[in-house]
């Protein structure tokens, strides 16, 4: 799948990507997958809600929510995104 080689490498690396600690790597790889995360965090959860995903995607966001790529982004906004007051 689109994701298995994403998988691997968190497999493989742990909680980092490149490093032992959260770095550039970790952060560009967060931010590019957050649309497909469904993150309920904001401004992800905005923009995100503003993306009109095809009808035929909706299956694959689905199946994607399972997998430990996703599931990553998902600790790394709980863990290393401070929280953003809603002005």
């Amino acid at each position: 799948s689109e994701l298995d080689w994403f998988d691997q490498v968190i497999s493989e690396r742990g909680d980092y990507l490149s490093g032992e600690e959260f770095g550039r790597a970790d952060l560009t790889a967060a931010s590019l997958l957050a649309p497909i995360a469904n993150l309920q965090t904001e401004p992800v959860r905005s923009i995100s809600e503003g993306i009109r995903w095809p009808v035929s995607l909706a299956s694959a966001l689905k199946h994607w929510s399972k997998r430990s790529s996703v599931k990553w982004v998902q600790q790394v906004y709980a863990t290393k995104r401070g929280s953003v007051r809603n002005l």
